[in-house]
C-alpha cells in the first residue's frame, strides 16, 4: 500500500469509550511519501502491530511524531504494541518531533524492533518514559526518555543520562 500527501495522520486509530481499547489493529507494508503531517497515530489501543512501514521523501521538516503511541484521556494507555522495521529513508524532522513517539506513561508494554533511518537521516524514539523493549536500532539512533526501557544491543547508561543520549 501506498500512501502520499499528508497535511495530517494517514491513520488515527482511537478508542473514545471509557476503560476500553480498540483491539488488534494491524498497519503492514505501507511505504508513506510525502507524509509530513505523520502515518500513524494510535491512542488507547491493544495488540497493535506497525510492520515494514517505510518513510521517503519528506518534503521539508516533518511536522507532527511520524509514528505516535499514546491514550484518549478517558480511556487506557494502549497496550502490547509491536513496531518493527519502520524505517525512514529519506527528509529529516523538526526540532522536537520524532520518528515514534510513545507518549508519557500512555504506551505499557511496547517492543520497537530494527527501527531506524538511513545513514545521517538522524533517526529519533522517544520512549516516554514507559515501559518498552528497544532491539537492534542504529548506533546512529537517537533515543530519549528511556528511563524505563530495556535496550537489547547496546550499553545501558546509568539513569542520569538515560533521559537524552545518542549513540555515537
Amino acid at each position: 500500500m501506498r500512501c502520499t500527501f499528508s497535511g495530517n495522520y494517514f491513520f488515527h486509530i482511537e478508542s473514545t469509550m471509557k476503560a476500553s481499547y480498540a483491539y488488534d489493529n494491524a498497519l503492514r507494508d505501507i511505504t508513506f511519501e510525502v507524509s509530513n503531517g505523520g502515518c500513524a497515530k494510535l491512542l488507547s489501543t491493544f495488540n497493535s502491530t506497525i510492520d515494514n512501514c517505510n518513510v521517503y521523501d519528506l518534503d521539508g521538516p516533518a511536522k507532527r511524531d511520524l509514528f505516535y503511541i499514546g491514550k484518549t484521556p478517558s480511556s487506557p494507555p494502549s497496550f502490547n504494541t509491536q513496531l518493527r522495521s519502520v524505517q525512514r529513508r529519506a527528509g529529516r524532522l523538526s526540532s522536537g518531533i520524532h520518528d515514534i513517539k510513545l507518549a508519557p506513561n500512555s504506551a505499557r508494554d511496547t517492543i520497537v524492533q530494527n527501527c531506524t533511518g538511513t545513514s545521517g537521516s538522524g533517526y529519533s524514539i522517544d520512549l516516554g518514559g514507559n515501559q518498552a523493549l528497544l532491539l537492534g536500532s542504529s548506533k546512529e539512533d537517537t533515543v530519549v526518555r528511556a528511563d524505563a526501557a530495556q535496550l537489547v544491543g547496546f550499553v545501558l547508561l546509568p539513569t542520569a543520562l538515560r533521559n537524552q543520549k545518542s549513540f555515537d
